[in-house]
C-alpha cells in the first residue's frame, strides 16, 4: 500500500469550508494563497493549516482542493529568495512511503508544492503553524532514540541534515552561485520526528 502524499478533497461546508474530522481544529486560514504542484499552477485559494493537515480549496472550483498529511511532509521552509521560484513562498517537499505488511522502504515518490500567499508578510506565521501542527504527528519511522537526545544535539543533527542537502542542491545548480542558494531556505523545518 502507497499512501499518496496529495489527497484529492471535494468536500466543503456550506459555507464553504473544508470538512473536518472529530477533533480536527483549524489553527490557521490564510485566503489568497496559490498553489504549485510540480511547477504547475493549481489555482488560487484558501490555505487551511489544521491540527491533522494541511488543506488548500480552490476559490474558483467548488469541487477543487487538495490535503496534505503531516507525516507526508518531508521538509518546509519559507522561500524568499525569487531567483528560483519567482515570489516569496512556504515551499513544501513531500514523499510518499512504500509499505508491505509492517515494513516501510524507502520513499517513492518525492513531490515539491509552492504555497504563495498574496500576504507575503504571513509566510512565517504558516510556518510557525505548520511546524507547530507537525511537531504533533512526528513520523512514525523516525529512530525512537531521538527522543533520547537534548534540544542541542537534536538540532545539531537537523541542521548537518539540512546543510548536506543544500549542498547537493547547490552541486546541481552551480550556475546560481552558491550565495544565493545559501540565501535560499532562510526558515527550514525538518519534518521529522520533531520535538515539540
Amino acid at each position: 500500500h502507497t499512501p499518496m502524499p496529495v489527497i484529492v478533497v471535494t468536500e466543503r461546508d456550506p459555507q464553504g469550508a473544508p470538512v473536518l474530522a472529530e477533533g480536527e481544529e483549524v489553527c490557521h486560514t490564510q485566503v489568497d494563497t496559490d498553489l504549485y504542484r510540480q511547477g504547475l499552477h493549481e489555482g488560487i485559494g484558501t490555505l487551511y493549516i489544521t491540527s491533522a493537515r494541511v488543506l488548500w480549496l480552490a476559490r474558483d472550483d467548488g469541487a477543487k482542493g487538495y490535503a496534505i498529511d503531516y507525516p507526508t511532509i518531508s521538509l518546509h521552509a519559507v522561500l524568499r529568495d525569487t531567483t528560483g521560484f519567482g515570489r516569496p513562498c512556504i515551499y513544501c517537499q513531500l514523499s510518499s512511503v512504500e509499505t508491505v505488511g509492517n515494513d516501510t522502504t524507502e520513499p517513492e515518490e518525492v513531490m515539491e508544492l509552492h504555497l504563495a500567499p498574496l500576504a507575503t508578510e504571513s509566510l512565517d506565521e504558516i510556518f510557525h503553524h505548520m511546524s507547530a501542527c507537525s511537531a504533533l504527528h512526528p513520523d512514525p519511522s523516525a529512530d525512537a532514540d531521538q527522543e533520547l537526545l537534548t534540544d542541542e544535539e537534536f538540532m545539531g543533527q537537523q541542521e548537518e541534515r539540512l546543510t548536506n542537502m543544500l549542498q547537493s542542491a547547490l552541486a546541481v545548480e552551480e550556475e546560481a552561485g552558491e550565495e544565493e542558494g545559501e540565501e535560499e531556505f532562510e526558515d527550514v523545518e525538518e519534518d521529522e520526528g520533531n520535538p515539540m
